[in-house]
């Protein structure tokens, strides 16, 4: 399938493909990329006279409004769900526009490896795709998961837990990244270093 690139021109948004051609031409204000066949973008829309507010809807590859702009914020579809803002509370809709999930979160991100983060009192936890908690909120800050295993923060060290919630490298970094073919990059003592998943410094 054709792979599409958000360009901007003349202080709006379009997209072109593979050979620089527009497919879909500038004229939106904000704009996301392709992800299950549709992308986010963002207009202003007049509420009261002069003031304007920013909304969120879908696009198709055609460039057609695929779901009309409503949401305060719209994140990416993964596997048919994508995060959705309305006021100050975060869900996920269908690719039909049906809230799946309702807006009960204070943050949401999209899925990933079949799990989404999401912030709920404060502290961060994951969600299956029926919205039930699969690891409890309790973490300071956390990170989507990438091969099998996701950064999570405990104070002021990061560390990383498996699916099942378990913290399998103890927080002791000071900053810490995705795992990217079996190793991370993080620092430790302020010396950036690479670990393998048992938490072994394979590079520095």
């Amino acid at each position: 399938m054709a792979k599409y690139k958000a360009i901007f021109r003349d202080l709006v948004w379009g997209y072109i493909d593979t050979t620089g051609t527009f497919v879909i031409q500038p004229g939106f204000r904000e704009v996301g990329d392709f992800h299950d066949g549709l992308a986010s973008f963002q207009i202003l829309k007049t509420v009261f006279l002069f003031f304007r507010k920013s909304q969120w809807g879908f696009i198709d590859k055609q460039g057609r409004v695929a779901i009309p702009p409503a949401y305060d914020l719209a994140g990416n579809f993964s596997n048919g769900l994508a995060p959705v803002r309305l006021g100050k509370r975060s869900g996920y809709i269908d690719n039909a526009d049906s809230i799946v999930i309702k807006t009960q979160f204070e943050y949401a991100r999209g899925f990933a490896e079949g799990v989404a983060l999401v912030r709920l009192n404060g502290k961060y936890g994951y969600i299956d795709r029926s919205g039930n908690f699969v690891i409890d909120p309790q973490f300071e800050d956390a990170r989507d998961f990438s091969e099998g295993l996701a950064m999570i923060r405990k104070g002021d060290k990061w560390g990383y837990i498996n699916q099942a919630g378990e913290i399998v490298i103890e927080p002791q970094f000071e900053d810490a990244s995705f795992f990217r073919g079996g190793k991370a990059q993080v620092i430790l003592q302020e010396e950036t270093i690479y670990i393998d998943k048992q938490g072994k410094v394979i590079e520095n």
